[in-house]
């Protein structure tokens, strides 16, 4: 084996999954050197001290951290504050109706408490990381030492987490017996972490090629340009941007009053299509406004809220845009301005204002040259001119609607996205 050309045990060492790689860096030094540009590419944390400590290992690591590739923020805490003991029995309680892994264990009156005393000791360290910005103090100490570092996520709301078809890291959030249902995500839904890992890269500055973030509340925005100026300059040679922003409040507890009206109303300020703007290398561009609660045609944001009309990227390849109204007109003027270089381009959850996707889609179909076409979710339209005769009777109002919903509701995984090439009830206007 002390024949074999290092390029190749490199080659070799990438096609191997994590146990493999393990056993791999068994073998001698030099081998556990090559594996060990291969055992943490992507690192993921918590809000949490033994999370954070962990990410402080890796970056002290010699040969770990060179590697490093890949970092991404797990939004999930601790409700805060705690629940009272009556409450956590009695949470406890419904919990076993249905879960018969807590069945099993048969826990004590007595173990019960300690798993209570455990977890309000928990909810005070996560308070204590808040207060002090210790995740913020953390990230500033172990970000220079990621010289290889080009992707950076916020993950909420079950977006982004780590892979679908392997098992998940255990988190110390999930470390409890008795089944703890307190966990969600800080109010605004994924603002505080987004801020911690933008301001952080701002004094680092990394050279990163590909931000996610999701899902992210509409309230992240609701700041000065200087501000977001100061948090995305740094990311101006970004190749890939990919933004899930919610318009749903993520704690039911918090009273939005109308989250769609304020949502619209901040992003027509044009903070989302000011960030996309300084970014010119995006060959990859996913903005999505995310209302979980209302698919009617209403939507969170209008297309010149996201893209500036007249802008375009040069390099771009892949456009994904959801959750929004647009003119048809505009819509196409947008795809038109890149049809030089667009080849993957997916529409979810899109109302055209007054205009028809009947005459949309011959238009996408006959002036763009793409290798992948998905048109998706609740679309809503209207008929032009003579299309009317005939289609008020079907579509109330003179509304044209077509539901072509993601078949495993849930996972937004991009993986999981399907690849609808103008399914039949919208293959009727492109023929």
């Amino acid at each position: 084996m002390e024949g074999i050309p290092t390029e190749l045990l490199y080659a070799i060492c990438s096609l191997l999954n994590i146990d493999d790689i393990l056993s791999f860096r068994l073998v001698n030094k030099l081998y556990a050197d090559i594996g060990a540009a291969y055992m943490l590419p992507e690192v993921t944390f918590y809000m949490h001290h033994q999370e954070l400590d962990r990410l402080r290992e890796i970056s002290l690591h010699p040969v770990f951290s060179k590697h490093v590739r890949s970092l991404t923020y797990f939004a999930q805490t601790f409700d805060s504050p705690t629940i009272s003991w009556r409450q956590f029995v009695r949470d406890h309680k419904r919990d076993l109706r249905w879960n018969s892994k807590l069945k099993k264990l048969n826990l004590s009156p007595s173990q019960l408490l300690a798993e209570y005393h455990k977890y309000v000791d928990a909810v005070a360290k996560q308070d204590a990381i808040v207060s002090e910005n210790y995740d913020i103090a953390v990230l500033n100490e172990v970000l220079p030492r990621f010289p290889r570092l080009e992707a950076m996520t916020m993950s909420a709301g079950n977006l982004f987490y780590e892979g679908r078809y392997r098992t998940r890291r255990k988190s110390p959030l999930h470390e409890f017996s008795c089944g703890i249902a307190c966990l969600n995500t800080m109010h605004p839904e994924g603002k505080r972490p987004l801020e911690a890992l933008l301001l952080t890269n701002a004094n680092a500055k990394c050279a990163l090629t590909t931000l996610r973030a999701g899902s992210l509340h509409w309230r992240f925005f609701k700041r000065s340009d200087q501000e977001l100026m100061r948090m995305f300059k740094p990311l101006a040679n970004l190749t890939c941007i990919e933004l899930n922003i919610s318009v749903d409040p993520a704690d039911n507890r918090i009273h939005e009053g109308n989250s769609l009206a304020k949502c619209q109303r901040i992003l027509s300020k044009g903070a989302v299509r000011k960030i996309l703007k300084s970014m010119p290398q995006l060959r990859c561009l996913c903005v999505e406004v995310l209302n979980l609660e209302c698919d009617e045609q209403e939507k969170g944001a209008w297309l010149r809220d996201i893209v500036e009309p007249g802008f375009r990227w040069p390099h771009l390849t892949e456009l994904v845009l959801g959750g929004f109204v647009a003119h048809r007109s505009n819509l196409m003027d947008v795809l038109m301005l890149h049809k030089d270089t667009l080849r993957r381009l997916c529409l979810r959850d899109v109302t055209l204002e007054s205009t028809s996707w009947r005459r949309l889609l011959p238009d996408i179909r006959k002036n763009l040259y793409l290798e992948d076409a998905c048109i998706c979710g609740d679309l809503y339209g209207r008929p032009e001119g003579d299309e009317d005769d005939g289609w008020a009777e079907i579509f109330h109002e003179n509304i044209e609607y077509w539901d072509l919903s993601v078949p495993e509701v849930g996972n937004h995984d991009s993986e999981s996205r399907p690849t609808l090439f103008f399914l039949p009830m919208l293959r009727m206007s492109v023929q």
